[in-house]
Order: C-alpha cells, then sequence, then structure tokens
C-alpha cells in the first residue's frame, strides 16, 4: 500500500517466526525493558489460550497488576499469528 499512514510505518513483519502463545511471543522481544511476567500473568495468558476461540473474553485484575501488558500481549499475538486487525482502546488519555 502507498501513501497514507501505512507509509509512515514499517509494519512488516521482518523475521518469519511463529509462536504458541503470547508467552513465547513476550519471551521472543530482545530489547524488553520488563524482563518477565508474573505468575498469575502468564496464568491468565494460559487460560485465555484455552479459550482463544470465544468470542468475548474479559480480563479483571486489581489497579497496577499488568492488564495492560497481557492486553498487548495477546493482540500482539491475534495480529501475528492469526492475522487478525486488533484495536485497542483506553477510556481516557492518561490511560494511553
Amino acid at each position: 500500500m502507498q501513501g497514507g499512514l501505512m507509509g509512515l510505518f514499517n509494519l512488516e513483519i521482518s523475521e518469519d517466526l511463529t509462536f504458541d502463545s503470547p508467552i513465547e511471543l513476550f519471551d521472543s522481544y530482545k530489547d524488553k525493558k520488563i524482563t518477565s511476567l508474573y505468575d498469575y500473568q502468564s496464568d491468565i495468558i494460559k487460560k485465555y489460550m484455552q479459550n482463544i476461540d470465544k468470542k468475548d473474553v474479559l480480563i479483571e485484575l486489581p489497579t497496577g497488576s499488568g492488564k495492560s501488558l497481557i492486553g498487548i500481549l495477546i493482540a500482539d499475538f491475534l495480529r501475528k499469528e492469526k492475522k487478525l486487525k486488533v484495536l485497542y482502546l483506553c477510556l481516557t488519555n492518561q490511560l494511553v
């Protein structure tokens, strides 16, 4: 696609890698500032993977417990592995 927003960003996946879960995808990131997931974050991702075919999924955790990281990992996994388009919404600018 020429021009438009696609011309501003390199959205091509440079490596031809496949992952079985968002956890494997997280582990593959080389320049990550967060070095590991908490056990409960991994457990939630594993539970999500057991329900990956369900249309609607809700992840509920207390404030500051890493919901955004879980959501972004799942979204990136779906985008890369399932070739799905992902829209990540935040209620306020502060949450962005």
